[in-house]
């Protein structure tokens, strides 16, 4: 049995209301980090448009699910309804301008002219495993800033 901690969330506009108890495992990061690891090589092998495809299927939940989602981050960070909405919008926002033919284009490479004669081939590779911890003023906005195009380019 590993150590556990219990996180109490509550509603900074209301904190006698009680968003949710969290039980942190002790040894869960590792495990996840570790999850990450062995699902990398299988995410990377795939095409840019099977990458794409899911996160086209990622944005469409935030827009189906939006209000909800925008509850819940009004529940845990006290932002008005308002602004949570904004926040749920960029989700699918920030997938659709990731999917953007000159982005997608950069991603598969690009040559950089050296000289008359001469040029520069750019082109990435998947590097690892990332995480990103999210701000309380924007935690669904920012790191899906960080992760939607990390998955895209693999």
């Amino acid at each position: 049995m590993t150590a556990a901690h219990e996180i109490v969330s509550v509603d900074p506009a209301h904190p006698s209301v009680e968003v949710g108890r969290f039980r942190i495992e002790v040894g869960a990061v590792g495990a996840a980090v570790q999850a990450a690891r062995a699902a990398f090589p299988a995410w990377s092998a795939r095409t840019p448009e099977e990458r794409a495809e899911v996160l086209r299927a990622w944005a469409a939940v935030t827009v189906r699910h939006a209000e909800r989602i925008a509850t819940l981050l009004t529940r845990e960070t006290g932002k008005t309804l308002a602004e949570a909405r904004q926040e749920v919008a960029l989700l699918a926002d920030k997938v659709n301008v990731t999917l953007e033919d000159r982005v997608r284009a950069r991603i598969a490479g690009y040559q950089i002219p050296a000289s008359a004669t001469r040029s520069n081939n750019c082109s990435y590779r998947p590097y690892g495993v990332m995480a990103v911890i999210g701000p309380f003023n924007f935690p669904a906005h920012l790191p899906n800033g960080h992760w939607v195009p990390a998955l895209y380019a693999g």
